[in-house]
């Protein structure tokens, strides 16, 4: 199994350069390239004679950059339809487990918890054994 993740460079560039005037007009510049690079790097893969299972893999929500990421996340998911590729929808697996838990991505311990009480965007191992599950999921569907 291969699993691939793209587009968490465009976003960055997006959300957080000084010179990006429009936050979501660059992402709708960019979300087309991300959905053609995963396709192409598909592509390169089955042409060059692997014939196993290759999951794309979405982004897990951070607070402050929901709304970004599922649009990333849509265009991860849009590179997998109809290519005999799976799409691991982690965003879905966090939600639900903070939803669960009775709490958000911080206080029930996905995102790591800084001395300030506010969370870092990198998953806990809680996080990232959802994320590792989504994949596994993913690939056995």
């Amino acid at each position: 199994m291969i699993s691939i993740q793209g587009g968490g460079n465009e976003l960055v560039i997006c959300e957080f350069s000084p010179v990006v005037p429009d936050p979501e007009q660059c992402l709708d510049d960019y979300l087309p390239k991300v959905t053609a690079s995963l396709e192409t790097v598909v592509a390169q893969l089955r042409s060059a004679g692997y014939h196993g299972r290759i999951v794309l893999v979405s982004y897990y929500p951070v607070p402050g950059l929901r709304a970004p990421l599922r649009r990333l996340n849509q265009a991860i998911a849009g590179a997998a339809t109809g290519r005999h590729v799976a799409f691991a929808n982690a965003s879905a697996l966090f939600d639900a487990y903070a939803r669960d838990h009775h709490g958000d991505l911080c206080t029930t311990g996905l995102l790591i918890k800084l001395p300030d009480g506010s969370c870092d965007l990198h998953p806990t191992r809680i996080g990232q054994g959802l994320l590792a599950n989504a994949v596994l999921e993913a690939a056995h569907e």
